[in-house]
Formats: C-alpha cells, sequence, structure tokens
C-alpha cells in the first residue's frame, strides 16, 4: 500500500496537469463536507446606533431562512458590556432579545449574535442619558410644574379679567401693569400732552377698566426717571 501511494506521488509530480484535475474536485468535497451549508443569515437587527434608545428595550434580530429548533438553541448571545437578558424566538426567523434589567444610561453596547459559539452577526447601539426612573421623575415634575403654572394664570385671570387684552400699544404710548406698584403703567411715546394722557386713559376705559381703582403713573420721554402721578 505504502508502495503504491509513492507510485501515486510520483505521477502526480511527473503530470501536473493531471494532479490538478485530481486535486481540485477532492479539496471542493472537502469543503462540502466540512462547510456547514445552513448557517443561518442575518438580514437586519434593532435598534440601531442613530439614536440613543431607552434602557427598557428589547432587541431584534431578524434572519434570512427559519431557523429550525435545534439551530434556534444553538443562538447566543454576547454583550458588551455584558446584561442579562431573556431570548425568545416570536416566529422562527425572529430573536428577540429582552434585558432582565434597565440597562445603564448613556451607555454604548456592542451585541455579537453566536451561532455554534461563532459570531454571526455583530451590531450596537447607545442607551439615553437619563434613565426611564428620571424620565418619569422629570415628566412628573414638569406636569406638577405646568399645574401650578396653569393655576397662578387661572388665579390672575380671575384677579384681573381684563388681563389677556394687557398690554395696550399705540403709536403714542403703551400701557401694561406693573404688578409691583399694583398700578397700569402708561409710557408716552410722543410729546406729553394732556390730550395724550386722555386718550391713554380712555384706552383702559374702553376695555371697561377704572384706572382710578388701580391707579397708574405715566413715564414721559423726555424724563429720565418714571414720573409718578398717584390717583
Amino acid at each position: 500500500m505504502k508502495q503504491k501511494l509513492l507510485n501515486l506521488i510520483q505521477i502526480l509530480k511527473a503530470q501536473p496537469k493531471k494532479a490538478a484535475l485530481i486535486l481540485i474536485p477532492t479539496i471542493l468535497l472537502l469543503i462540502l463536507l466540512f462547510s456547514d451549508s445552513n448557517q443561518p443569515q442575518v438580514t437586519a437587527s434593532a435598534p440601531t446606533d442613530l439614536r440613543p434608545i431607552p434602557d427598557q428595550t428589547t432587541l431584534e434580530t431578524q434572519f434570512y431562512k427559519p431557523l429550525s429548533q435545534n439551530q434556534q438553541q444553538q443562538i447566543n448571545l454576547q454583550t458588551n458590556p455584558h446584561f442579562d437578558a431573556n431570548l425568545n424566538w416570536p416566529n422562527n426567523k425572529q430573536l428577540q432579545v429582552t434585558p432582565q434589567q434597565p440597562l445603564e444610561p448613556n451607555t454604548t453596547y456592542s451585541i455579537s449574535v453566536l451561532y455554534k459559539n461563532q459570531t454571526l452577526h455583530q451590531y450596537s447601539f447607545t442607551t439615553n442619558p437619563y434613565s426611564s426612573k428620571e424620565l418619569e421623575s422629570q415628566a412628573q415634575l414638569q406636569t406638577q410644574d405646568d399645574y401650578l403654572f396653569n393655576q397662578a394664570l387661572l388665579d390672575i385671570h380671575q384677579q384681573y379679567p381684563w388681563y389677556q387684552h394687557i398690554p395696550i400699544t399705540s403709536d403714542t404710548y403703551s400701557i401694561v401693569f406693573d404688578f409691583d406698584q399694583q398700578k397700569f403703567r402708561i409710557r408716552l411715546l410722543d410729546t406729553p400732552t394732556d390730550t395724550l394722557k386722555s386718550q391713554a386713559l380712555q384706552a383702559l376705559k374702553d376695555l371697561n377698566i377704572d384706572p382710578d381703582i388701580y391707579g397708574y403713573y405715566f413715564i414721559e420721554p423726555s424724563s429720565p426717571f418714571q414720573k409718578l402721578i398717584n390717583q
């Protein structure tokens, strides 16, 4: 037998073309024998790294062809940083991965999908800067602030029913309500005359506002200081 093998080697050396015809089919046969023609192929994964995701998110991997139950059992996950997760198969082409605990905020995770302990697919994503608990707390605070603001605004409208019509503006004067002094502030934009002042006061009366009840003061354009007129 040994002599026959030596003779075959000598023949292949002497005839390289014939050797190629023998070796090429042999190599192809070996590739087919030792390769896994049914190895799963990944077509998509989510989430992606396009934008930050919540810390409680289900990861998904889509496969090109349906996986048998045996193939599904050989699919595993490697994460960096590590986190424990539950693997679920909604159908034989989709793998869902649910972290058992919320992920760390503002952290980039690298995910490797393994088949027979060999890397089949890799992807990464980044979590939001704030955890779900922090976002929930901020939402509650915002809701409370909105309520307090709306309540304060409602109180103002109840106490000052004309408030929605303020400020009053024209080419010659502007009128606002000075909450600190509880008076109307009338800024004159033209030469201060009695006629102009009367026009400004009439603008208040047209809104059913009695200037004498709240009081008012004028600011004249020629004066660097406020000129107060208590009524």
